[in-house]
């Protein structure tokens, strides 16, 4: 089994051939929400109309945003941003009479190519040898296997539309085995969760809440990690922001190529197949519910 770090994160990888699937699948993701952008949701553009348009509308929207680094962290106002949005921005203009949504993401995609391939030929110059720092940057971050947890303020630099509950631990989700699932093997899978829980009983008591903010909560597969409490409480997330994988990673199949049924589904009915939902329980009840699930998958 290949262990592929960040896999649904960013285009940079030390394999080349999940770089070179994930360059591809970037550029069908962001026509996608270029799509959506453009077609499902025109408040923006009457924000540019006002005059009133920055770099947030867009920025909450792309699957990829431009990709940071210690080395080379994100700045809105580099010029690869603002050549972006300017372009973008004129696009948009030529078509927002006509809603003619087909031409402007034929038009618009150029121009976030050339953004991606300059930060491409980055990755590919100086990424290299910073892979065994990304692996300990990686390990420090807190993952229990495909997991690892946030809480506090911390909620807002990932799903800002979230409501901040600081009482409350976000679970994250990265899928580190693939090609396999996290959810297959249940032994390895509650393992991971009670190493999770232990950890936060231990490092932040002050916790009372555990809950995760994705699609993935539409999985069973991903609910059982949940007590059933946790079911009762899934609500729509309120707010624009559709940036990230908590929204976009359902147009990924397992071979990391666009799932067309999904994205078909969003172009002919103006909806998500998965819409982002969001859930909680206690801690106390995640806590048994792992422990339970430890001796029954062992």
């Amino acid at each position: 089994m290949t262990t592929n770090l960040a896999l649904y994160s960013w285009s940079f990888h030390h394999d080349d051939e999940i770089k070179q699937r994930l360059r591809s699948l970037k550029r069908d993701l962001t026509a996608l929400a270029f799509w959506h952008l453009f077609e499902m949701d025109r408040r923006w553009i009457k924000t540019l109309e006002a005059g009133l348009l920055d770099w947030s509308p867009l920025w909450r929207y792309l699957p990829w945003p431009a990709r940071s680094t210690a080395a080379e962290p994100i700045d809105r106002n580099r010029p690869i941003w603002r050549e972006f949005l300017d372009g973008v921005v004129a696009i948009v203009g030529r078509y927002k009479e006509s809603g003619d949504v087909e031409r402007f993401v034929g038009d618009a995609l150029p121009v976030a190519e050339q953004m991606y391939e300059e930060q491409e030929r980055w990755e590919d110059e100086h990424l290299p040898a910073e892979v065994p720092a990304i692996l300990h940057q990686h390990a420090d971050a807190g993952w229990f296997g495909c997991f690892r947890y946030t809480f506090g303020n911390s909620h807002t630099t990932i799903w800002p539309d979230s409501p901040v509950d600081p009482l409350r631990a976000e679970v994250h989700i990265q899928n580190h085995v693939a090609p396999d699932s996290p959810f297959h093997d249940s032994k390895r899978l509650f393992t991971w969760m009670s190493e999770m829980v232990r950890h936060i009983e231990k490092h932040h008591p002050e916790l009372e809440r555990i809950g995760t903010g994705s699609w993935l909560n539409q999985s069973d597969a991903f609910l059982q990690v949940y007590p059933p409490s946790y079911r009762a409480t899934l609500a729509r997330t309120s707010g624009d922001y559709k940036a990230g994988m908590g929204v976009w990673g359902q147009f990924i199949t397992h071979k990391l190529t666009l799932n067309q049924p999904r994205a078909e589904i969003l172009r002919r009915e103006h909806r998500f197949a998965c819409p982002h939902l969001m859930g909680t329980c206690t801690i106390a009840d995640f806590r048994e519910h792992v422990a339970r699930k430890v001796v029954s998958s062992a």
